[in-house]
């Protein structure tokens, strides 16, 4: 409830919750747009991040606008959030969800809580992020690995079909509990029946597929053992 009165104000104030965080923000990360970081604005717990839905694709050009076709964006990403915490999969807290229409079109902006210590996998496992500032070790990075390839085969095994699914999508945590795994950017995720989500072999081929593009932009390799580790857990499921 505190969130939600938070975002009204803000949005009434401001117009919408990615220009309320642009002008607080005590971060920001890159995206397909800026997203922000701010401290928690209702309390002392964790900071919130702030991110406005970009299109990508052949159809970037409408930047941030999306036709009002069925549900908006960020509300399907609470639900399905909510859903996949249900289910046990570890995903970051959604606080509020917004939509702003505009004739045929609307803008969208989703508020969820700060993963702290976190990188995306494949800065993990090719360097990058603010949060590779503290180098992750051939250790961390093998847990990393095992624990994404837990994630498959629990994606697997509730029906969890996720059309977006690489490396840049899985974020990596980590703290004394040792190391997090946590599914982002859900926008577009279905829940079916596990027998057409796809298999483990499928989705940890997906994810070879997208280190190896990510790797060749950046002109960089991952070692040889630690894609095997990936290509191990396809063959052992």
């Amino acid at each position: 409830p505190e969130a939600t009165a938070w975002a009204r104000q803000a949005v009434h104030r401001h117009g919408s919750l990615c220009r309320t965080a642009g002008d607080v923000a005590i971060d920001t990360m890159s995206g397909r747009g800026p997203v922000s970081v701010l401290a928690n604005p209702i309390g002392d717990g964790p900071p919130w991040v702030v991110r406005r839905y970009w299109r990508g694709g052949w159809v970037r050009f409408l930047q941030d606008r999306f036709l009002r076709l069925g549900r908006p964006r960020s509300f399907k990403e609470l639900e399905t959030s909510v859903r996949l915490r249900e289910l046990d999969i570890a995903t970051p807290r959604v606080l509020v969800a917004a939509s702003y229409p505009a004739g045929l079109f609307y803008r969208a902006d989703l508020v969820t809580e700060l993963v702290p210590e976190a990188s995306s996998l494949a800065d993990v496992l090719l360097g990058g992020g603010k949060a590779s500032s503290r180098p992750w070790n051939s250790e961390q990075r093998e847990q990393a690995i095992a624990r994404t390839v837990d994630l498959v085969r629990r994606m697997v095994t509730v029906g969890v079909r996720h059309p977006d699914f690489n490396a840049k999508n899985i974020l990596v945590s980590r703290n004394l509990g040792g190391i997090q795994i946590s599914l982002i950017d859900l926008d577009r995720c279905q829940l079916t029946s596990p027998s057409d989500s796809g298999n483990v072999k499928l989705l940890l081929r997906r994810l070879t597929r997208s280190i190896r593009k990510i790797a060749r932009v950046r002109s960089d390799t991952v070692p040889d053992h630690e894609m095997r580790l990936i290509q191990d857990g396809a063959l052992s499921q």
